[in-house]
């Protein structure tokens, strides 16, 4: 999730809010990924790009949310966001209901929705950074 979160800081987790289903597009929220190289659930954070319904498509580098290009000022500058083996460059996929599509910031080196799809086992979202938080960015 660089460059906004970096290895070594450590977050608080709101649960209340994924409780409540208050989840909105910019959220970062952990959530558990069934990985089965290790036989392992493990938890994952990345943030929220698509809501249920909502269709989404990557084209030229971009992401765009109903045929509009998503602001994504929390990326450096200059970043492309590649397709992967569930979401492929020009194709548009909707969203199902109840489940969202997740991106890490580090778009060249995260393994998310455009990997393995939509998500739906929200655990919490990422709140205040507690430890090691002046970590350079």
């Amino acid at each position: 999730m660089a460059p906004s979160y970096v290895d070594g800081q450590y977050y608080l987790i709101n649960m209340s809010s994924i409780i409540s289903g208050k989840r909105k597009r910019g959220d970062v929220v952990v959530y558990k990924v069934y990985e089965v190289s290790n036989n392992l659930r493990v938890d994952y954070f990345r943030r929220i790009i698509g809501l249920p319904g909502e269709e989404i498509e990557i084209r030229g580098g971009k992401v765009y949310i109903n045929g509009q290009l998503l602001d994504e000022s929390y990326l450096t500058s200059g970043t492309v966001t590649y397709d992967d083996t569930y979401l492929k460059e020009g194709q548009k996929l909707t969203i199902p209901q109840g489940q969202y599509f997740v991106m890490g910031d580090n778009r060249p080196h995260s393994s998310d929705s455009r990997a393995h799809g939509p998500i739906e086992s929200i655990i919490g979202k990422i709140t205040i950074c507690y430890w090691n938080c002046n970590s350079s960015k």
